[in-house]
């Protein structure tokens, strides 16, 4: 069983969560568990585990300024605002170019071509029952979408294993694309005033998707006004402790053992759990 984390923001709880849902396998009688850290800008899961990996680099363009002729084609070809006029000559945004070549197509004097830069670096580790998957991006890169698409590809997700893969921060295309094969996806979530719409926002993917959703609300208390607009949407809704209180090394579980039957109840209605 494969479940999805998502957020519209940071600071919700996603890396305690995360952890503590791969916790409440390892630590029962239900095997292994591997927990897939996707945000890659921001890895905080890694943090907390030996895990190191591989470098990885990849394609972008390189303009020789020698026999560039400022003709400017590259310029119009570019849709990732890559290529751009530096004073007297054509210059690069080398963490944002995507390698597809289309400036180098189009350039008649032949003054672009490949070059190559770090993207980050991917890694698997192996901690007991529990394996840490993911990647970090490079400083001076800014495209996670290769990044993650690397990670898939190497450590491919099986569906016959729990896994636990956390997304980069948003609703859009690069943390949907990170969740794709999720079975199950969840929104971790504060409560805050545009509340509401968020969790409609996540309702349509999810009915988009046909996946089942939930959304984990950590707080005190749920409205009544929030689970009627999650049972209008079918959502399941679940309510934690403020996640990010807890201590740097504690899981739910830690914090109060009392949650661990939280945890169950989550994994239960994703179907993990037997």
């Amino acid at each position: 069983m494969i479940v999805g984390l998502l957020a519209s923001k940071g600071g919700v709880g996603r890396t305690t969560l995360a952890r503590s849902l791969a916790e409440a396998v390892t630590g029962g009688q239900q095997g292994e568990c591997s927990l897939y850290e996707l945000d890659v800008c921001n890895p905080k899961i890694f943090s907390f585990f030996s895990w190191s990996g591989d470098q990885v680099n990849r394609r972008v363009s390189k303009v020789d300024n020698e026999k560039c002729k400022m003709v400017g084609k590259c310029l119009e070809a570019c849709k990732f605002g890559a290529i751009l006029k530096m004073d007297d000559k054509i210059g690069r945004r080398t963490g944002i170019c995507r390698g597809c070549g289309l400036c180098r197509e189009v350039c008649p004097e032949g003054a672009i071509d490949w070059d190559e830069i770090q993207a980050g670096e991917i890694g698997k580790i192996k901690d007991d029952k529990l394996a840490i998957v993911g990647g970090r991006m490079a400083h001076n890169d800014y495209w996670e979408g290769f990044l993650i698409r690397k990670v898939q590809q190497e450590f491919p997700l099986d569906p016959d294993q729990h896994i636990v893969v956390k997304a980069p921060l948003g609703l859009g295309a690069t943390a949907l694309r990170a969740v794709k094969q999720a079975e199950a996806m969840l929104l971790v979530t504060t409560t805050h005033p545009s509340l509401e719409n968020e969790i409609s926002t996540f309702g349509q993917i999810i009915q988009g998707i046909g996946v089942p959703g939930g959304i984990v609300l950590q707080g005190s208390e749920v409205t009544q006004s929030v689970k009627e607009h999650c049972a209008n949407l079918g959502l399941e809704c679940f309510l934690v402790p403020h996640l990010e209180n807890f201590g740097d090394d504690e899981t739910l579980q830690q914090h109060d053992p009392a949650l661990a039957k939280q945890l169950d109840k989550i994994w239960d209605f994703v179907g993990g759990v037997s």
